[in-house]
């Protein structure tokens, strides 16, 4: 763990965010699967 908090540090991540959640959004819009068309639309959002 002390590599990737160093990793972090390198982005400009504070000490303070450390604590923070880390959210992150996949989206899995593909034109191949028409139920999926709309997911674009969301993704640009």
């Amino acid at each position: 763990m002390v590599g990737a908090r160093g990793l972090w540090r390198a982005t400009g991540i504070k000490e303070t965010d450390f604590c923070k959640p880390i959210v992150a959004i996949a989206n899995s819009f593909t034109q191949f699967v028409p139920g999926h068309v709309h997911l674009k639309i969301l993704g640009n959002w």
